[in-house]
This record gives C-alpha cells, sequence and structure tokens, in this order.
C-alpha cells in the first residue's frame, strides 16, 4: 500500500501552517491586527491550507479509483469461478449420456 502522502508537499505544509499561525498570533499581539505583515501571513495560510485541501481530494480519488479497481477484478475472478464450477457438471452430463 503507497504511503497516506505520497506528495511531499503535504508533509511540508503543516509545520508551515503552524508556524504562519504562530507567528500570526505573535505579531498580532506584538503590533495589533492592522500590521502588514499579518495580512500576508494570513494569505500564506490560505495557500497553505488551500494546498492541503487539493492534496487531500487527490488522495481521496486515488483511493476511490484504486478501490474501484479491485471490486472489477474481484467481479471478473469471480465470474470466471463460477464458469469453472459449471464446467464439470457439464462434463459430467456429456459424459453420462455418452455411456447410454
Amino acid at each position: 500500500m503507497p504511503p497516506p502522502f505520497p506528495n511531499l508537499r503535504c508533509r511540508c505544509c503543516a509545520p508551515s501552517k503552524r508556524n504562519c499561525a504562530w507567528t500570526t498570533r505573535r505579531l498580532s499581539t506584538k503590533f495589533g491586527d492592522g500590521y502588514p505583515k499579518l495580512a500576508e501571513l494570513g494569505n500564506e495560510m490560505a495557500q497553505v491550507d488551500s494546498a492541503i485541501g487539493t492534496e487531500l481530494k487527490n488522495l481521496a480519488q486515488r483511493y476511490k479509483n484504486e478501490y474501484l479497481a479491485a471490486a472489477d477484478t474481484e467481479k471478473m475472478l469471480r465470474a470466471k469461478v463460477e464458469e469453472q464450477k459449471q464446467k464439470p457438471s457439464t462434463l459430467n452430463q456429456g459424459a453420462a449420456q455418452y455411456a447410454f
């Protein structure tokens, strides 16, 4: 099974988001809400949130595709098994008719 976060970008997002949140709180306390750097950090946090959301959507889609492929394979294999189960019965009927 592949790692849950194959894209390293997402692994970097969480620490970046924590860093931004901590810096935002620190600057807000020190300089007030009107400080220009706070707007920059707010934008950066929005980008990080967006990147995390995009990565989660990609991950969900990938797992959905893998599940559907596995379900299709299982369905095909079950059909093959049923087909093989029917062969001996058909052969036995043919043998019985030949015997008479």
